[in-house]
């Protein structure tokens, strides 16, 4: 075998990785590629926006519902009726129990970013549950994002919560 010839030894056909005619990419060529990929990469964080969005609803719509099961659960355990307080538009609701003739603040919880409470159609915004489970009051919350997408949490009289 003869030194320097050969598809490997740069020299040959010039089919190997060194051959005569490669010279890597040119800028247009480059250009190119980098423009393909921002095209990827920008349709892959809209994707991801929106899907984060969803479920951000999503999450939100758990959260308030669990809340929803905790508070009917204490009523049960403490034999105090407790109250879940939502306003329209608020990215907030309060959790409360009934200390003698008024309910006091227990805790107040933060929706996900992004999130708001769209409507609460129990009375004077506040879901109630008696100290037997069931609800007092009793109704639909909305909870939406900003791309209008949305989920309700629905508690009957029985005090059942299923959200939608």
């Amino acid at each position: 075998m003869i030194v320097g010839s050969g598809p490997y030894a740069g020299g040959g056909d010039g089919c190997g990785a060194a051959g005569a005619g490669s010279r890597g990419l040119t800028v247009l060529e480059l250009l190119v590629a980098l423009g393909v990929a921002a095209v990827l990469v920008s349709s892959a964080v809209l994707e991801y926006q929106a899907v984060r969005a969803k479920l951000a609803v999503a999450m939100a719509a758990q959260q308030v519902a669990a809340d929803l099961r905790a508070a009917r659960v204490r009523a049960v355990a403490v034999s105090v009726p407790h109250r879940v307080t939502f306003a329209a538009g608020a990215v907030r609701y309060v959790l409360q129990r009934r200390i003698g003739a008024q309910y006091v603040e227990a805790a107040p919880r933060r929706l996900p970013d992004g999130v708001r409470v769209v409507d609460c159609s129990a009375r004077d915004g506040a879901i109630s549950f008696t100290a037997r489970g069931t609800a007092s009051s009793f109704g639909t919350l909305i909870v939406a994002n900003e791309r209008g997408e949305r989920r309700s949490v629905i508690v009957d009289i029985a005090g059942r919560v299923r959200v939608q």
